[in-house]
């Protein structure tokens, strides 16, 4: 992340959140921000545990509060338990988006706007993400325009050989074009030639840096997800 900041970037002005999580593989979130156009006004991370003895050695989600045309806006990120080893910790995922539900319902109760992005390891019809998307009376509360791309097969990753949309954005649009008059342009998954197998058999998957403990040289086992919008 540093990296990216550095005075050689195109977003050298640009500011990191970042928090460490209690990851079992040392994984963390993080987020980066033009600091020209967001005021950070405070972040904290949301932790899980079932019960005072177990906490979740996952990933935490990093919820970022911003000043934004002198508005509030929530941004959260995630990614949520994998599905590794036949989907172990699929309860404990569940459990993290029914939590993450009724974070954002209090905020949206409050008149204020969201998103939510990141690695759910949920495609976006499975029955959890719909959930989230809907508030405690069955209303459409936040926006999912992956939904349509996963549905029309264009993949962010793979799982084993089979095609996934885990990673996305979700949004309160109304709330976005009423406060801040934005709305959605396009939504995309940016699978340029750059980032993919150059194996012609899987030339449509994401180029990984390993495959086990094997070095392979790529970026990313999944493709990068983007939402413009637009002011109307």
């Amino acid at each position: 992340m540093e990296d990216l900041v550095n005075e050689n970037s195109p977003v050298h002005n640009y500011e990191i959140v970042y928090q460490p999580s209690n990851d079992s593989r040392g994984l963390s979130v993080a987020l980066l921000f033009d600091k020209e156009k967001y005021a950070l006004i405070q972040f904290n991370t949301l932790k899980f545990q079932l019960d005072e003895n177990e906490k979740f050695a996952t990933r935490d989600i990093l919820h970022t509060e911003f000043s934004f045309e002198e508005k509030k806006l929530h941004i959260f990120v995630c990614h949520l338990p994998s599905k590794r080893e036949k989907d172990l910790q699929k309860a404990k995922r569940h459990y993290i988006i029914a939590k993450l539900r009724e974070t954002i319902q209090h905020i949206v109760e409050q008149g204020e706007p969201v998103i939510v992005m990141g690695d759910f390891n949920e495609n976006p019809d499975a029955e959890e993400l719909q959930q989230l998307r809907l508030d405690n009376d069955g209303k459409k509360m936040l926006s999912n325009p992956f939904e349509l791309l996963y549905l029309n097969r264009q993949f962010s990753s793979y799982h084993g050989k089979k095609g996934v949309g885990f990673d996305q954005i979700l949004y309160t649009e109304n709330m976005l074009l009423q406060q801040f008059s934005y709305q959605t342009i396009s939504a995309a998954i940016y699978n340029s030639p750059n980032l993919r197998n150059k194996d012609r058999k899987h030339s449509n998957y994401p180029m990984r840096t390993y495959s086990g403990s094997r070095y392979m040289g790529g970026w990313s086992d999944h493709f990068p997800v983007v939402t413009k919008l637009t002011k109307n």
